[in-house]
């Protein structure tokens, strides 16, 4: 089944996986389900449950168990009366529902449903008939607790959810549908607060929460470190969007609009600091992935044809090889390209064209010093007399320098890009453990220059122009003694210069040697890196609520992340830790 088959991008979290995620959110930060009066944080044994399972870290860091909230006020007197409210079990349920509802909410769950459900201990602490007046504390008089009066209830709520509006106005609209708080006494009391609840949630609290999700999710999105910005929609051509069912959420999404800025030396995100070990860990549940993300091939092939337009490389240098030097001067773009997830599980970029803005090549030759002339005219018993003017040739360094190749922008090469993605976990030394996904190249085939013989004829007439240019100060017969000592051009370029007889494979090597092509290459494979969805880690516990002073961070463990190539489409699935 093609999961994006009506969709740019899929994503489905199972109930199960929720409930966990509420699990290590209760015990790593108890203060967001425990609430009362200064009292009770500063003796917790006064608790109506104060059975906490709480993680070892809240304890060592001396992180608040409970939220401190004001006394409760006393009617007609500056009396207050201490409290507490402890929601001590939450759980989340989608379609088809393991819950047992109430009959008052119509079981079993309807289609398209979710159910929560709440355990809530509370307490009031009561002075008794006659209590001593005590002192009062910033502004307000709580009364001592003689005795706790604590009672407890369950809170079923069914609900749903769904995005309406065209695309570009589209609204996240949460929906419950009903409330029942089970056996509390009298009935009426019972009605009125789920009267209350009901119209305060739909009417008050969910608006607010869906306009915020639907601004977030609808809206203009920026990518982390400014690489960028999209835009997303609500797929409109499936039966439920989102689709609650089979025990999961799940939403399709559209991809409507991206613009990319990725920095052309952009570097790829290794930990630093430390060292890691990659190992691959096999997933140890079975059945349904607590999280299943996919995304189709059209969608990564719009990503990455809008990343490579920001793709730009220039560099200038010489280099020396002994009796030549090379000189160059590049720069180039990328254009074009075809993106395919391939059956046997590989992704490819093939038939990208470079573009070349500038592409300027030189070769300077350092010749062997010929010298002429000289000899002695008038020869005396004290030495010459006269000698004829002595000319030496080739005494620079280099001697003479030719252009090799002055293309502009009229060459236009391919490169072509398959690989394989690798998940990898990685414990660190030094660096925190996470879920690295590595692009992993099976061939990179960067044709640089396909036109060597072109070259190396090239080369020979400009060596041959050279020389005679060198020669011209001698008289003919001077410059004939020369050409016999230097011989032919390609005696000149094999036997002087120790060029081969392809020189333009030759050439092209030395271009190599370089390294200017190998660091464009490399530069383009890191990039490619980039913008493909490799190179991604995960921390793991990954964190989702961060720490403060009096706080620690919340961290949820990743038990598995897998990737695989699937039939147009590239998925990735993972569970939750315990």
């Amino acid at each position: 089944m093609v999961l994006t088959s009506n969709s740019d991008f899929y994503i489905a979290v199972q109930d199960l996986a929720i409930n966990r995620i509420i699990k290590h959110v209760t015990r790593q930060r108890p203060s967001l389900f425990n609430y009362g009066t200064s009292v009770f944080a500063e003796d917790l044994r006064l608790l109506c449950c104060n059975d906490f399972d709480v993680a070892p870290e809240v304890i060592n860091n001396n992180n608040p168990i409970i939220t401190v909230l004001n006394p409760l006020p006393v009617l007609m007197t500056s009396y207050y009366l201490n409290y507490c409210a402890q929601f001590v079990k939450g759980e989340i349920d989608f379609h088809p529902g393991n819950i047992t509802l109430p009959q008052e909410l119509s079981p079993p769950l309807g289609n398209q449903r979710l159910a929560l459900y709440f355990k809530v201990c509370a307490g009031l602490g009561c002075p008794g008939a006659v209590f001593k007046e005590p002192t009062k504390k910033d502004g307000t008089v709580a009364l001592p607790i003689v005795a706790l009066q604590c009672f407890g209830f369950e809170l079923f709520a069914t609900g749903g959810c769904r995005i309406t509006g065209p695309i570009g106005e589209q609204k996240v609209l949460p929906q419950v549908d009903g409330v029942e708080i089970v056996d509390l006494i009298p009935e009426g009391l019972e009605n009125s607060i789920e009267c209350y609840s009901l119209v305060a949630l739909n009417k008050g609290i969910l608006p607010t929460y869906g306009e915020a999700l639907s601004k977030l999710a609808f809206g203009i999105i920026s990518l982390p470190d400014n690489v960028g910005q999209i835009q997303m929609s609500a797929a409109t051509n499936v039966p439920n969007n989102p689709a609650i069912e089979q025990d999961q959420l799940k939403l399709f999404i559209n991809l409507d609009r991206i613009d990319l800025a990725i920095p052309t030396e952009s570097e790829s995100s290794q930990p630093t600091g430390g060292s890691t070990t990659r190992t691959i860990r096999n997933r140890i549940r079975v059945g349904t992935f607590d999280l299943t993300a996919a995304i189709s091939e059209q969608a990564l092939a719009k990503i990455i044809k809008t990343a490579i337009k920001g793709f730009t490389y220039s560099k200038a240098d010489r280099k020396s090889f002994g009796p030549f030097s090379i000189g160059y001067d590049i720069a180039f773009h990328l254009k074009g390209g075809t993106f395919k997830l391939n059956n046997d599980g590989s992704i490819s970029l093939d038939d990208l064209d470079i573009k070349w803005d500038r592409l300027r090549l030189d070769i300077g030759f350092n010749l062997p010093e010929i010298c002429v002339g000289g000899f002695c005219i008038a020869p005396t018993p004290w030495g010459c007399k006269v000698r004829a003017p002595r000319y030496c040739l080739f005494s620079d360094n280099p001697d003479f320098s030719i252009p090799l190749v002055d293309f502009g922008d009229l060459l236009t090469t391919e490169v072509s890009v398959s690989a394989a993605i690798k998940m990898f976990y990685g414990e660190g030394s030094g660096v925190p453990n996470h879920w690295q996904m590595v692009f992993v190249p099976t061939s990179v085939d960067l044709d640089i220059i396909d036109v060597a013989d072109t070259v190396g004829d090239l080369v020979k007439s400009l060596i041959a122009a050279a020389v005679d240019d060198l020669l011209w100060i001698l008289p003919e017969d001077a410059r004939g003694w020369v050409r016999d000592r230097l011989g032919s051009i390609d005696d000149i370029m094999r036997d002087i210069l120790d060029i081969p007889d392809d020189v333009g494979e030759w050439i092209l090597e030395i271009l190599r040697d370089t390294g200017v092509f190998s660091d464009a290459r490399n530069l383009f494979f890191n990039y490619i890196a980039t913008i493909m969805p490799t190179g991604i880690e995960i921390e793991d516990p990954y964190p989702i609520l961060p720490g403060s002073d009096s706080l620690i961070p919340v961290r949820i463990p990743i038990e598995y992340i897998g990737i695989r190539v699937d039939t147009n489409e590239l998925v990735i699935e993972g569970d939750i830790g315990d």
